[in-house]
């Protein structure tokens, strides 16, 4: 409204307003909403057992990056996506938007490389976030920690999540317990040796 002759904003009705925060993280789970929603989408993305044959198919180099997008099921999405919208703001506000996607396409190709060498043993393919997921976890749960230093509560964490996942592979279910602990593995490797200099020029994370 008009108010001599300046023009005053009228007062918003609501307290409160949506920000668009973390466009990497919620780019990345629309992408993944997408290839769980396409019909046989799953069929392209998926992850299969490393072999030289697969050297010379196109499609196992897509699955190198496009498993961490395609999904079983919503139910199975929902899961993995809750947490990276719990692990993953914190994250990007710490490194950067470029950087952290740098950061998670780096983490997606370490451990669908050697998620497709333990596959070799399973003879079965891989499709789903949660091996990024658990390598977020530990990424983030190490985020303070000091050179050649491991929080305790690192310690007990690892212990109690990779024991279960550890029995896990000896059931009859269809989740992936070697993608965790191999997303997990290399999660803890990440925040102990390559984050620090990795994020050296970015804000600490709160």
């Amino acid at each position: 409204m008009w108010k001599g002759d300046a023009l005053v904003q009228a007062p918003s009705r609501f307290p409160f307003r949506i920000r668009l925060d973390s466009p990497v993280t919620l780019g990345f789970a629309g992408l993944a909403l997408a290839a769980t929603l396409i019909p046989d989408a799953s069929l392209l993305l998926r992850l299969d057992p490393m072999s030289i044959a697969h050297f010379f198919r196109p499609r196992w180099y897509i699955g190198l990056i496009g498993h961490v997008f395609a999904h079983a099921n919503l139910a199975h999405l929902v899961g993995n996506i809750a947490m990276l919208l719990l692990l993953g703001p914190g994250l990007e506000r710490a490194l950067g938007g470029k950087r952290y996607a740098l950061f998670l396409g780096c983490l997606t190709l370490l451990t669908g490389l050697s998620a497709s060498i333990i596959l070799v043993f399973t003879q079965k393919s891989l499709i789903g976030t949660s091996g990024l997921i658990f390598a977020l976890i530990f990424v983030h749960s190490l985020r303070d920690a000091k050179r050649h230093e491991v929080p305790l509560t690192v310690v007990l964490l690892a212990v109690l999540w990779g024991t279960k996942e550890l029995l896990g592979l000896f059931d009859s279910s269809h989740v992936a317990n070697s993608a965790h602990l191999n997303g997990a593995l290399w999660g803890f490797l990440f925040g102990m040796y390559l984050l620090p200099a990795f994020s050296r020029r970015a804000v600490p994370l709160p």
